[in-house]
């Protein structure tokens, strides 16, 4: 039975907790950030009809602003963490594996390989960790949540609109 390689998500398996973590971080941010457009339609509609008061408008965009610029910076935090460690980790391991071997493997693997292998392949790994989960899970979070406000504003528009991502995401 042939070796199983590994892929991104095996290696990323003892990191889970980190992992789980950004994705809450980023969930919670575009969360704050779909509210946006939703407080807007509320204020006009409560400036048209009279019964607009501004210093509770005010203070629900600034606690929404102060949320998205929590959730934005403990993220950073945490991202950066995260990627360095999984970085920290896969370069004592290649080296752990690196020292185990004979000289004349060492020979006909060539510094030239062994450097990428410790410099640009743990470093887009690093950058998969660091950008691509939390990319991922907010584009997934923003057309899905702003689906759901759109589809609460006018469904019949939101559905002709809601028509052009299967077209958007073939192309």
């Amino acid at each position: 039975m042939p070796e199983k390689k590994p892929n991104i998500f095996s290696i990323l398996a003892p990191y889970r907790g980190l992992v789980i973590l950004l994705v809450v971080l980023a969930l919670g941010m575009n969360g704050l950030n779909l509210l946006i457009p939703m407080l807007v339609s509320r204020g006009i509609d409560s400036y048209t009809s009279g019964s607009y008061i501004l210093s509770a408008t005010l203070i629900i965009f600034l606690a929404t602003t102060a949320g998205i610029f929590i959730f934005h910076y403990i993220q950073g935090i945490v991202q950066t963490y995260a990627s360095e460690k999984v970085a920290r980790d896969m370069r004592a391991q290649v080296m752990g594996t690196i020292s185990e071997q004979d000289y004349a493997t060492m020979l006909s693997l060539g510094s030239a390989k062994i450097l990428t292998t410790l410099t640009a392949d743990i470093d887009a790994i690093k950058l998969f960790v660091s950008q691509a989960v939390v990319t991922i899970v907010s584009s997934v979070a923003v057309i899905i949540g702003a689906s759901i406000l759109l589809i609460s504003i006018n469904w019949k528009l939101a559905l002709i609109v809601l028509l052009t991502i299967p077209i958007i995401g073939a192309s």
